[in-house]
């Protein structure tokens, strides 16, 4: 299993919310924090300095900001994508905040570069594979109401 795994894992693990069975609850909350855990160490290593942070982020968050598409009550709309919640930049105006947007990775170059290399670095190591020993589950440890999908999320912790 691979560290990038553990992400799906995790997602699956929290779908089993609802599971009233006890002793396939426990197992879910003891891989749960050791995947947290490992997450938590993983998650480390892909933030930012406080200085990219305040000259590229923050900046690119106030033009996207400027660009935005409002609603009828001036406020950015947003929209969900696969990085989680952004603001939609206004289709009209699009060239003009790229060209914004631009001018501020280029005037930080550096700093972006660096970011680039911390996030390539970050992105070789979740494909290592992990040292984590989860819970493994038996066929008769998993509660009748446990779907498919929310089984496949999970896979490698199932065992003959």
């Amino acid at each position: 299993m691979k560290k990038v795994d553990l992400y799906r894992i995790k997602a699956g693990l929290e779908d089993f919310g609802e599971v009233k069975n006890g002793a396939f609850a426990y197992k879910v909350i003891k891989n749960l924090k050791m995947i947290n855990e490992e997450i938590e160490l993983l998650n480390k290593l892909k933030v930012p300095s406080k200085e990219y942070a305040e000259k590229v982020q923050t900046k690119i968050q106030e033009t996207i900001r400027k660009y935005a598409e409002v609603d009828k009550s001036g406020k950015p709309i947003e929209e969900t994508t696969p990085e989680g919640m952004t603001i939609k930049v206004d289709k009209t105006r699009e060239a003009e905040f790229i060209i914004e947007r631009d001018k501020i990775l280029n005037k930080e170059k550096e700093l972006v570069d660096s970011y680039d290399k911390q996030f390539e670095a970050f992105l070789k190591v979740i494909e290592e594979d992990s040292d984590i020993k989860l819970i493994m589950f038996k066929e008769s440890d998993i509660p009748a109401e446990v779907t498919v999908k929310q089984l496949y999320q999970v896979k490698e912790l199932l065992v003959d």
